[in-house]
């Protein structure tokens, strides 16, 4: 897999509204995200509850993807005031989803949104505190495909 050489795949909002259904058991209305290797989409239920639906770069590997998401749970689960979010089940109770479309198989994941600003738009001191604190908990990880800091 080379790295942020390819795009990420495209679905339209009425794709997104039909998996959030189909696979999440979700109605809901979506707004496209950017994204740099996935196609992601802001959702949004009647009674206010937000999240992220991912629907993952077909390059990602099997094991790039299970870090990402083992990663985001020990995040949480190590300091639960960490601003990560959380990933959601599928309807079925899988972490992800799977779907298929004309030009191939494609793997989802729910995670929840989470408002405010992004890192580098924050205050200078509460963004390195919140930097810090994520580095504390990924430098303590055994997760042997976690990143490592130096």
């Amino acid at each position: 897999m080379l790295a942020l050489r390819t795009s990420p795949p495209v679905f339209a909002v009425a794709e997104a509204e039909r998996i959030a259904r189909d696979c999440y058991g979700l109605a809901v209305a979506v707004q496209p995200l950017s994204g740099e290797r996935d196609c992601n989409f802001r959702l949004r239920s009647a009674d206010r509850r937000e999240y992220v639906l991912k629907i993952i770069d077909r390059e990602a590997t099997p094991e790039a993807i299970d870090c990402q998401i083992r990663v985001l749970r020990h995040l949480a689960e190590a300091d639960p005031a960490l601003p990560v979010p959380r990933v959601h089940a599928t309807a079925q109770g899988a972490e992800l989803g799977t779907i298929q479309r004309d030009d191939g198989s494609y793997t989802t994941c729910l995670m929840g949104y989470l408002p405010g600003q992004l890192l580098g738009q924050r205050a200078p001191a509460a963004a390195l505190l919140t930097a810090g604190r994520f580095s504390a908990v990924i430098a303590a990880t055994r997760e042997p495909a976690a990143p490592r800091l130096a």
